[in-house]
């Protein structure tokens, strides 16, 4: 799953993107990276130039990103099972969150270019990458609109 879409997924509705992650590494399982990370260490930090993408084996990871005066906004965390940096892995240079684990972590980091080769190389492959990236953004749409609807809730109380 990628970063944002990925926080409102417990472990288990994450098992079908990690199954379908799982079939994605199968033609490049050589060239993944098992790294562990001790809790509070940075998995990647917002703006560092994207290495690849994560898929979280073990452990739980928080999100955050930083407003404008650069001051960090909790994004939540994910759990064993989730994708996270595959949008920055296909449209990005840099991360566009930081990732720190909240306890110790095991992931695998599939290196970029092995990523963007697999899915312009294996049509099929790029199917699966589409999939997952439509149910995050679905998530984040869903995600939204309850932000929208509780404002809205506590406006009305407000009015009232």
């Amino acid at each position: 799953m990628t970063d944002v879409a990925a926080l409102d997924h417990r472990r288990s509705e994450n098992s079908s993107n990690f199954r379908m992650w799982e079939d994605f590494m199968l033609p490049i399982s050589t060239l993944k990276l098992t790294r562990h990370y001790k809790r509070r260490s940075y998995l990647f930090r917002e703006g560092e130039p994207c290495d690849g993408t994560f898929v979280v084996l073990d452990g739980d990871v928080a999100l955050s990103t930083a407003n404008a005066s650069r001051r960090p906004i909790d994004l939540g965390y994910v759990r064993a099972g989730a994708v996270i940096g595959l949008c920055e892995t296909i449209g990005a240079s840099t991360y566009q969150t930081s990732a720190v684990a909240k306890t110790d972590v095991t992931v695998h980091l599939i290196p970029k270019r092995d990523v963007l080769s697999l899915i312009s190389d294996d049509p099929a492959t790029g199917m699966h990458v589409l999939q997952m990236l439509v149910g995050d953004f679905s998530g984040l749409y869903s995600r939204i609109r309850r932000m929208r609807c509780r404002r809205e809730r506590s406006l009305a109380r407000l009015l009232q």
